[in-house]
């Protein structure tokens, strides 16, 4: 039987005929319900298989940091599928016709990504999702309030892990996001109490030659927008980077920020939108499977405070390295001085007001420049990179402040009222200025006991008393 429809039920009845009287022909059954010499009927019902049946059994092999194979099972007995691949963070997916062979690799993948899955057949179709490996370069900036694919969060006192206790996973400790006026979205954890031994741990990932941990660190009151810690308190607290290439069976501290004697003070740690960079090499460790720790402990009551960590990467050393530690100081109506570390014998400088779509560049040969002929009561954000001899570095993370007020002279200034022993001294007035009025004696015009100050005030007016007639 064929040219049935699929995805059918079916039901099909069968007798035997005997003998061939009152037919046209030889082999004629004729009238059946004349027949004296038939069987029976036997009845046997059936469904067609479906043609557009959706693949099953979905495998993921060979997964790297950028691939992975796919291998499905046909859904009936087509030839073609329709493959439907996306981030799981992104809204559009990327398609690919697959013909004959049911399997496809993947490439060009990003490391350490959650990606989306679903092979068509007609319009049924099959989904799965997977996570590439971790490789290098290896970045995450945590843009979701979600912890990042092959991320783990566990807890565990760092003595007792030092130690030979195992780790446990849990759900609580670091979180993600905005806050504190921080870094954009990014991980966080509240280092206080007496119970606080939360790790968050990267997916492991082999090391090269040559590679480095960076990331952005910064440390501020539990609530508040840039409350700087007190400087007193947390005495237990501290934050540490840890490292391990035997599957977390031991590990290897990096730095550790503490209030006890460390070359890194956990209080010193910057309280600003931008925070500090840090920059850990991790050459010595190459041709090994690593993960990343960032470990948050206090064990007594005083202090409580969030320590934010944004943009790690682990990428390798660049030839030019970016400066860090960029800093403003002494900002007035039309200047500012800027400072950063960095090793290299040249340096270009960029600000804009934030009205401005574009930068303007200076170049300099000191880590140390002042910018002049700024607009007063303006908002500004300046940024430097190295020129190490032609070659560039990446931008340092960008600092912003608000230029003063300027402060012109009054004018306008007139006298009145003169009496014997005072005068009333009045001048248009300067906008957000305070000021001070000092009388001089014409006759001692150039000796320091001729000169007579008025207290600082906030009005364009003011008397002196008590002068000599």
């Amino acid at each position: 039987m064929a040219h049935l429809e699929g995805n059918t039920a079916y039901q099909v009845r069968v007798q035997s005929v005997c003998d061939d009287d009152g037919g046209e022909y030889p082999g004629d059954p004729g009238d059946l319900e004349l027949r004296g010499n038939t069987s029976g009927w036997k009845t046997l019902s059936f469904t067609t298989k479906n043609p557009c049946a959706a693949p099953t059994n979905l495998q993921v092999s060979d997964i790297t940091a950028s691939s992975a194979t796919l291998s499905w099972t046909p859904g009936y007995q087509e030839t073609e599928w329709t493959v439907k691949f996306k981030k799981s963070t992104d809204s559009e997916y990327t398609t690919e016709t697959v013909n004959r062979n049911p399997t496809l690799t993947l490439r060009n993948l990003d490391g350490c990504t959650q990606y989306n899955v679903q092979i068509y057949n007609c319009e049924s179709y099959l989904s799965g999702n997977f996570v590439t490996a971790a490789g290098i370069p290896f970045t995450e900036s945590f843009a979701t309030t979600s912890i990042p694919a092959g991320w783990t969060r566990y807890t565990g006192l760092l003595s007792d892990v030092m130690g030979g206790t195992a780790l446990t996973t849990t759900t609580s400790g670091w979180n993600f996001g905005t806050s504190n006026g921080v870094f954009d979205s990014h991980t966080r954890v509240n280092i206080y109490g007496t119970n606080c031994k939360y790790w968050l741990v990267t997916p492991s990932m082999p090391m090269e030659n040559n590679v480095q941990l960076t990331f952005d660190l910064a440390l501020t009151k539990y609530s508040g927008t840039l409350q700087a810690v007190d400087p007193t308190q947390q005495l237990d607290d501290k934050f540490i980077v840890l490292v391990s290439t035997d599957n977390m069976a031991t590990w290897t501290i990096l730095r550790q920020w503490d209030n006890a004697g460390s070359e890194y003070v956990y209080n010193g740690i910057a309280c600003s939108a931008t925070g500090e960079a840090v920059t850990i090499d991790l050459s010595s460790f190459a041709g090994q499977d690593l993960v990343v720790a960032f470990y948050g402990e206090s064990t007594a009551s005083g202090g409580d405070n969030y320590l934010h960590i944004d943009n790690v990467s682990i990428d390798y050393i660049p030839d030019c390295a970016k400066p860090t530690g960029l800093a403003k100081a002494n900002v007035t109506a039309h200047t500012v001085d800027l400072s950063w570390t960095s090793d290299a014998s040249g340096w270009v400088v960029a600000y804009k007001t934030a009205e401005e779509s574009e930068f303007r560049e200076v170049n300099v040969t000191a880590n140390s420049y002042t910018l002049t002929n700024l607009e007063p009561e303006t908002a500004y954000t300046v940024k430097v990179k190295a020129n190490c001899g032609g070659v560039y570095s990446d931008w340092s993370n960008p600092v912003s402040f608000t230029t003063g007020i300027a402060c012109t002279a009054p004018t306008g200034l007139v006298s009145s009222n003169i009496t014997g022993h005072g005068v009333t001294m009045t001048w248009n007035a300067v906008e957000g200025a305070m000021y001070q009025c000092m009388m001089i004696e014409t006759s001692f015009y150039n000796e320091q006991e001729g000169i007579n100050w008025c207290e600082q005030f906030g009005e364009n007016t003011a008397t002196g008393n008590n002068m000599d007639p």
